[in-house]
């Protein structure tokens, strides 16, 4: 097994650095210097194409990653009663997390953030890209940062604790063109994330978790949008 092979450097490259990076990018674009939400990205369809194709990178580097280290990301062991509350407890608490972040904006602060209701979906084409988007993030991002990103950290450094650090706040920094304090909130709902895998052993119960998440986010957006 060869922990620092070329497809591993490529994924934890991808991961760690470059999406990173792009996200610093697109929050650059999309929130110029005057603190409002700017026009320079003119389709969201654009944005949610461009989404997709950074999903299937990422989904294809882990893949090949995850072969590399021998490590299988769609095992499915038994899923007992306490693995499903696990699941419900880890959903509470990421909800918990997002009204928390929500709730401490100020209305200035609320206003600059209102990129995440400029993305709202605004015809029924949109709504099924973004839906798509939704479910392929899901999918993705627990994959690559909870499964093959956790393990092959932990496997170079032999610490299961900092691959958690490393990999939540990679994930967090992913998402900054959300701001700082989303990502902030964002970390600490990739820590729950990780702790529910590795309570459950699998990350089914993560993905199911993060697309219901995803959709209470959505639907509380649209909300606040009106």
């Amino acid at each position: 097994m060869d922990i620092l092979s070329l497809r591993t450097l490529l994924f934890l490259t991808y991961l760690l650095v470059f999406l990173p990076l792009m996200a610093f990018r697109s929050r650059n674009k999309i929130i110029p210097a005057s603190g409002g939400v700017g026009t320079q990205y003119s389709s969201l369809k654009a944005i949610w194409f461009w989404t997709l194709f950074n999903h299937g990178v990422l989904f294809l580097l882990a893949w090949l990653a995850s072969q590399e280290v021998s490590f299988k990301p769609f095992s499915m062991p038994a899923i007992d009663l306490i693995d499903g509350l696990y699941a419900i407890a880890a959903l509470s608490v990421c909800v918990a997390i997002s009204s928390l972040v929500r709730s401490s904006q100020s209305a200035r602060e609320a206003a600059k953030e209102a990129i995440t209701h400029w993305l709202l979906p605004r015809s029924m084409s949109e709504a099924a890209l973004k839906s798509l988007t939704v479910l392929t993030a899901s999918v993705v991002e627990e994959v690559a940062y909870r499964g093959v990103g956790y393990y092959i950290i932990w496997q170079l450094f032999g610490n299961p604790w900092l691959a958690a650090v490393v990999c939540s706040i990679a994930f967090g920094l992913a998402h900054w063109v959300q701001g700082w304090k989303n990502v902030v909130g964002i970390i600490a709902i990739g820590a729950v994330l990780q702790g529910l895998v590795v309570a459950t052993n699998t990350l089914f119960l993560a993905i199911a978790v993060h697309v219901v998440f995803d959709i209470v986010a959505i639907i509380q957006a649209k909300r606040e949008a009106r």
